[in-house]
């Protein structure tokens, strides 16, 4: 798409579904440096790409929010259109809700020409913003072809986990040691930092997995008869659910009103807590059958649904009068 440009300081598969699907230029610029050394690294090479791209429209992805309040303070100078790709972080901040940043992140939603995010609720707080809100939920993957795999007769169950603060990891376990042996819980990533008192006191039926590789995520949610992930930011689509979708697996997600809205009936629902997630893991295989295909009329509507948005994203790329926007 001539005309448009993408950035981001990190490796996101979102940000590289949208530019592949709508053929955007996708600039990823990423460095292993961190603290100020990171922007001190980052800012130049950003500032130089704005340049060598003036006039055009940039979608930046959001985290960072240091590289949007980059855009949007340079867009004058190299006559930018900046459209903020905002993930639930940049909407309303939960990792780091300081006033500070709160104030920071509200205020970018009303400065950007539009904000793209993942469905109607975190809309509405950006309109509320004095943003222009534009909803695109993430597309659902390509999952590998399946790969055999042995395992054991246990219902088995895999936690997708980055070991975050939003995630009730130990509610999870909780429920895991309430539920007992006849189910296997696997916690997937990188678990080198987990405390040792917690990973001793994990019931003897999860296991921690460690960071897994591409194709041996794939196949563990493949072969599971159950994926959990779970958020305790309000309204967060996670990334987990369209990878189960994508190959069929049941699930057990967050209650939050934007998940039961776009997944529907492909999954059961917690609030979660250890009870309310034992429930549901409960609840879940007891209709295994039934889920699985709810999962497939789900994932052809979500299909259906990402085609039409892109469509519209695509529409507004190419107006006239986008290129001639400012603000």
């Amino acid at each position: 798409m001539r005309g448009v440009i993408a950035v981001s300081w990190q490796e996101h598969r979102r940000t590289r579904e949208i530019c592949a699907n709508l053929g955007i230029e996708l600039h990823e610029l990423c460095t292993r440096s961190r603290g100020l050394r990171r922007y001190a690294e980052l800012v130049p090479r950003t500032v130089s790409l704005f340049a060598r791209n003036r006039g055009k429209t940039v979608i930046v992805q959001n985290p960072s929010l240091v590289l949007t309040l980059l855009a949007v303070l340079v867009r004058p100078l190299f006559r930018l259109r900046v459209i903020m790709d905002a993930h639930n972080e940049a909407v309303e901040p939960y990792l780091n809700p300081s006033a500070a940043i709160r104030k920071l992140t509200h205020w970018l939603l009303g400065r950007a020409n539009y904000v793209i995010v993942t469905n109607r609720h975190l809309a509405q707080v950006v309109s509320a913003k004095r943003g222009h809100p534009i909803v695109l939920a993430d597309r659902i993957p390509e999952a590998p072809a399946a790969v055999a795999a042995a395992r054991d007769a246990r219902f088995r169950v895999v936690f997708v986990c980055t070991f975050a603060r939003d995630e009730p990891l130990d509610e999870v376990l909780a429920a895991a040691g309430a539920l007992g042996a006849d189910y296997e819980f696997l916690v997937t990533g990188n678990d080198k930092h987990l405390p040792a008192n917690v990973r001793a006191a994990a019931p003897s039926n999860v296991r921690f997995t460690g960071f897994l590789s591409e194709q041996d995520y794939w196949a563990a949610l493949r072969h599971s008869d159950l994926v959990v992930d779970l958020s305790l930011i309000d309204n967060c689509l996670v990334c987990g659910a369209y990878e189960a979708l994508a190959v069929g697996t049941p699930m057990v997600l967050s209650g939050s009103a934007a998940s039961q809205e776009l997944f529907g009936t492909a999954a059961c629902y917690t609030d979660n807590s250890a009870a309310s997630i034992a429930s549901a893991v409960g609840e879940a295989r007891g209709k295994v059958a039934t889920l699985r295909a709810q999962a497939t009329a789900v994932r052809d509507r979500m299909t259906q649904t990402w085609e039409q948005q892109a469509s519209a994203l695509r529409t507004l790329l190419d107006s006239p009068s986008m290129s001639k926007e400012h603000r």
